[in-house]
């Protein structure tokens, strides 16, 4: 039988847990950081291609008989069309944030947007 403290101090745990996922994207470094961002695209034939996300820029990544047709406008990037039997990548829309992805599954193909540190940031520790 629970007491009323007992549903309390679940109530404050949930509470507490349900909050701190507002709070880890930036403790990781997903958030957008205050460097510039890189639009990532990775194909399963290994091909990697890096734009910068304020370029303005469409192209076609090819994997087997299937294509995902890419476009980067202003600051954000999406998957404008596929001939994949769902779509579901096209239908994640666009993304602008650094730590968010595109991922078409048929075709291997991944966008990702990652920050650009400052040089200031991009070590934090060195071992010997």
């Amino acid at each position: 039988m629970l007491t009323t403290w007992d549903r309390g101090l679940i109530g404050i745990a949930l509470a507490m847990a349900a909050l701190s996922f507002l709070f880890i994207p930036k403790a990781i470094g997903a958030g957008g950081g205050d460097g510039e961002k890189l639009v990532i695209v990775q194909s399963g034939s290994g091909t990697i291609q890096k734009f910068l996300l304020k370029t303005d820029k469409k192209f076609k990544v090819k994997y087997g008989d299937g294509f995902c047709q890419i476009e980067i406008k202003g600051d954000r990037v999406r998957v404008k069309n596929s001939n994949c039997p769902k779509h579901i990548c096209r239908l994640r829309g666009w993304i602008n944030e650094a730590g968010q992805s595109i991922v078409c599954l048929p075709h291997q193909t991944i966008v990702s947007i990652s920050s650009i540190e400052p040089q200031s940031r991009q070590v934090d520790a060195v071992v010997r």
